[in-house]
């Protein structure tokens, strides 16, 4: 498909949010990037399309074989809050687009006019496209966001469009490309303002080889415009094009912060990115507000930690009668196993009372790090020294380079693992005859910080920051409670 032989012309527009660059050909945004916004100390571009592939607000149809990036428009208006582009499709109808900004919320609003210029009806089922550029590295961070017609919210990620793209013939309420902190969301409306259902989706890559950068190309099936003779139909579409925010998603459209979602506790994730936000207000760091949640999150749970290394305590205290027990009937399981009971029911010991409480709070670690991992709020948010993104590992420069990792490091995870040895040997040191069992498990347990280090190694430091400083609040409660 060759694009027109008229030259492409340009057009600029800029408000708050957005730097715009709408092209002639198809009438249609080539480039959305966001002002407030930028990765890597560069421009963020939500929208940049190649070669008159994927262009928002393009239409295509694949029954007419259509597609209007081969249509020159004319540019009918250009004011401070709308551009308008217009063109005839030969003699049988006449397209418009309106593009509609307000300065108060991340939205572009179109409102799509089709006339049918001929003498019969005519009967026109366009497809709207947008995109998204995609980075070779960045492929398991992007997912087409879909929400069925039951509300229910569908995520493909990206690696399952690389061979040969996707399609489904469902009808959604939206359709999306979501990344980590940032969103593209499509909704139609009929001119009264009532929902109108998508009525299939096409997704795919281009250009289709694996090209460094390409762009994930989404066309939106709508409902067919039918057209009497010379009469015309208009249909608004709403887009969403900026950060996952619960406040800016509500505003353009309240069906749309469903996108945001915190995993399986969802719910805890909520209230606790609340008190993150809270925090904030009060000291103006993100940092700060980590360490805080970290220590209200450890109060409020500071009976079931107090109650667990409570019962470790008692478990250790009891350590020398059981291993008694186990040397005296080293060939009667069954006995060590009842003797065992009896010592553990005299001395009112629960043996998974260690466990339990800290099973309860595996709920909240969870929430915690779908939410710190998620969170927009901490995107470049500094704390202190050399940590300068909470939402990226915390690189450390050194002053020489190391085999493998070179002239950085990232140094929160490896403080974090000398903090969970500590903890670790705090729990160990309490009873000093050890039998060769407890020797393996506590070698095991040291190997534990060592594990963490590795899997927390490349993650926020935001999420590193709160485990570290639950960690020594976990260290202080323990000291508390084995030296009494």
């Amino acid at each position: 498909s060759s694009l027109p032989q008229k030259e492409e012309v340009f057009e600029e527009f800029e408000n708050r949010n957005y730097h715009i660059t709408f092209t002639n050909y198809g009438g249609a945004i080539k480039k959305v990037e966001l002002k407030r916004y930028k990765i890597n100390n560069q421009h963020l571009f939500l929208v940049h399309s190649e070669k008159g592939k994927g262009n928002l607000g393009g239409l295509s149809s694949k029954i007419l074989e259509f597609d209007d990036a081969r249509v020159v428009y004319s540019l009918e208006k250009k004011e401070k809050d709308r551009v308008v582009y217009v063109a005839n499709l030969g003699e049988q109808l006449r397209i418009r687009k309106e593009y509609l900004f307000s300065p108060e919320s991340y939205s572009i609003q179109l409102h799509l006019t089709i006339e049918n210029l001929s003498s019969s009806l005519q009967r026109f089922t366009p497809a709207l496209i947008f995109s998204t550029p995609v980075q070779k590295e960045r492929l398991n961070q992007r997912f087409v966001a879909l929400c069925l017609a039951n509300s229910k919210l569908s995520r493909i990620p990206l690696f399952r469009l690389v061979k040969k793209g996707w399609r489904e013939d469902k009808e959604f309420r939206w359709v999306g490309i979501e990344r980590r902190y940032f969103a593209i969301l499509l909704k139609a409306f009929n001119p009264s303002s009532l929902p109108l259902k998508i009525k299939g989706v096409n997704a795919y890559l281009f250009p289709a080889s694996p090209e460094k950068e390409r762009i994930l190309v989404i066309e939106a099936k709508t409902e067919p415009f039918v057209l009497p003779a010379h009469q015309k139909v208009m249909r608004r579409f709403t887009f969403y094009l900026g950060p996952k925010s619960y406040q800016e998603l509500s505003k353009v459209d309240e069906d749309f912060s469903s996108v945001i979602s915190y995993g399986l506790f969802s719910g805890i994730g909520k209230i606790l990115l609340g008190f993150l936000k809270f925090f904030y207000r009060i000291v103006h760091n993100y940092g700060v507000a980590v360490v805080l949640l970290a220590l209200l999150v450890n109060i409020l749970l500071q009976p079931l930690s107090l109650r667990g290394f409570k019962a470790m305590k008692d478990m250790q205290r009891i350590q020398p009668h059981l291993a008694r027990i186990r040397e005296e009937h080293k060939d009667n399981q069954q006995k060590v196993l009842e003797e065992t009971r009896n010592l553990l029911r005299k001395h009112k010991i629960n043996p998974m009372g260690g466990c339990f409480p800290f099973l309860l709070q595996i709920p909240i670690f969870i929430a915690l790090y779908q939410t710190l991992l998620r969170s927009l709020e901490l995107r470049g948010a500094r704390f202190i020294l050399w940590i300068k993104d909470l939402s990226q590992p915390d690189s450390f420069p050194l002053p020489f380079s190391l085999p493998l990792l070179g002239e950085r490091i990232n140094l929160l995870p490896i403080l974090m693992a000398i903090a969970m040895g500590w903890q670790q040997r705090i729990s160990t040191s309490f009873h000093e005859k050890r039998e060769e069992t407890e020797r393996y498990q506590q070698g095991v347990g040291m190997l534990m910080p060592a594990i963490f280090a590795l899997i927390f190694y490349n993650m926020p430091s935001g999420l590193v920051l709160y485990w570290l400083t639950n960690t020594l609040i976990s260290i202080f409660y323990q000291h508390q409670v084995m030296k009494k």
